[in-house]
């Protein structure tokens, strides 16, 4: 069967909004960062429609969990990105698109730049209401380009904000339908998982880790999170697919003669897809 290139969902079928930095809203949970895109009434949002659905998917918010929250190939990474989409016709379907995260960069990413300055001033706000110490984050340091931007008093809210620049190039995903990975867990999503991972800085990563495990409750003033207290995690345990489908969509179309050897029926959670490709485990489909 001959699938659908990556680059024709991304290009013909997704389309970036014009929301900057200072439109979305931000928060840190006792188990992820959230980004909540704004009202129309504000600027428009993404929207992409993806395989198999006749819906247009409006993305709604943006969170990250500690360690990833699927597997590829036995691994897991150690941060996972979930843009929500929820679909315009109907109330009951969502679209999510996935990222692992790594730790691997030797220079920060420039939007997870944007994203943790301003999550980073929300938790020191919320520090200093509680007073509770809040540690310095990588963005005070005596970085020269940071003390350029606190010199102009600079900041990111006129900046573009377009979670879709998130997905490396050359990327292929994993289209599947399953489920929330919080409660109530309903089985009303379709999963499309960038095989690629976003590469941030060690320094990013560890900024992005304490957040939640240093999460002060801004009603309680106290320390709260759900986060493994061992590790750290804040993701789901694996879930077996129950020979739910997984389609691997490619940057290039598959050759015909290829037979359709990339659609898989699994009987548990890991897809034997070939030799040369990772198998794709969920966490995100409840007891199937």
């Amino acid at each position: 069967m001959l699938l659908s290139s990556f680059l024709t969902f991304m290009f013909l079928l997704s389309q970036p909004g014009d929301c900057t930095v200072g439109d979305f809203g931000f928060q840190v949970s006792d188990h992820a960062e959230q980004i909540n895109a704004p009202g129309p009434e504000v600027c428009t949002t993404n929207t992409m429609r993806v395989p198999g659905q006749d819906f247009t998917f409006e993305m709604s918010q943006f969170h990250i969990h500690v360690s990833s929250e699927h597997t590829l190939g036995g691994k897991v990474f150690g941060a996972e990105l979930h843009a929500v989409h929820k679909a315009r016709e109907t109330d009951n379907l969502f679209a999510v698109l996935g990222f692992f995260i790594e730790p691997t960069a030797t220079k920060n990413h420039p939007i997870f730049d944007q994203l943790l300055h301003e999550l980073d001033e929300l938790a020191d706000e919320i520090g200093a209401e509680c007073n509770q110490p809040t540690p310095l984050h990588w963005w005070q340091k005596e970085r020269p380009d940071m003390k350029r931007m606190r010199a102009n008093n600079h900041t990111y809210d006129h900046e573009a904000l377009n979670v879709y620049d998130l997905i490396p190039e050359g990327s292929s995903f994993y289209n599947y339908d399953g489920g929330l990975t919080t409660p109530p867990c309903t089985e009303a999503v379709v999963w499309n998982v960038v095989d690629t991972p976003i590469a941030i800085s060690p320094v990013q990563y560890t900024d992005l880790v304490a957040l939640i495990v240093n999460h002060v409750d801004e009603h309680s003033c106290d320390y709260s999170t759900i986060a493994d207290p061992f590790s750290g995690s804040t993701s789901r345990p694996t879930q077996p697919l129950n020979r739910r489908r997984v389609e691997r969509i490619c940057p290039e179309p598959v050759d015909e003669a290829d037979n359709g050897k990339n659609d898989k029926n699994a009987d548990d959670g890991e897809i034997n897809v070939d030799d040369e490709e990772a198998a794709v485990v969920s966490r995100t489909g409840g007891d199937w």
